[in-house]
């Protein structure tokens, strides 16, 4: 195989190796950074609403439209919001669920009768998925009511799939471009060598 093959191939795939890395790396790094911001906001979301329930000892027939007019904290667009009781039945169930049925899981309900907070993701059918946080609420050390706060992982999952198109597109164009350079540059660096190679000929023919 020609030397300038060889370094173009042994260029291309250092370079290819390269190019994956750094675009394994910024995807994960970028899924990573948008999950931990929407598990951040889900916490201080979870904790207005801890405060607005232990401010009115919340019980079964509290509106949601009550807590939200002095927390409109609780009232975005993009959070759902539900209290459950220790059984884990709903209590309160913020208007822009709709007929969604999002239970409490198993998990969720066994971590909060302990005392624990916990970060689950869930799909329902056929929707996108959603990150879901369930606080618990204890009074003199017993469970008494639990808030759940879920947003849709839709925006995350658009974002990252976009971002993985541009990598599949952009990545194999900037190899082919470096390797077009590659050749260029092999073919002006061994020039000098071929003429000593073609003199080199000559001279064991005699010449």
């Amino acid at each position: 195989m020609p030397l300038r093959v060889r370094l173009t191939l042994w260029y291309g795939t250092a370079l290819a190796v390269i190019l994956i890395v750094f675009g394994g790396a910024l995807y994960a790094t970028l899924a990573h950074g948008l999950r931990d911001q929407i598990d951040r906001s889900l916490e201080e979301t979870a904790a207005v609403a801890v405060r607005a329930l232990e401010q009115h000892r919340v019980g079964p027939f509290l509106p949601f439209e009550d807590l939200a007019a002095e927390f409109p904290e609780l009232a975005v667009l993009d959070k759902s919001f539900q209290i459950f009781s220790p059984a884990g039945k709903v209590t309160i169930q913020s208007p822009n669920l709709g007929r969604k049925d999002i239970p409490l899981s198993r998990t969720a309900l066994g971590a909060a009768l302990n005392g624990h907070t916990t970060l689950e993701s869930a799909r329902f059918g056929d929707e996108s998925p959603v990150r879901l946080l369930s606080m618990p609420i204890l009074f003199n050390g017993t469970l008494v009511n639990i808030v759940q706060v879920g947003t849709s992982l839709r925006p995350v999952e658009e974002l990252l799939r976009r971002l993985l198109l541009v990598l599949l597109v952009s990545l194999p164009a900037a190899l082919a471009a470096a390797l077009g350079g590659g050749w260029f540059l092999a073919g002006r660096a061994l020039r000098p060598v071929e003429a000593i190679t073609l003199a080199a000929g000559r001279i064991a023919a005699g010449d």
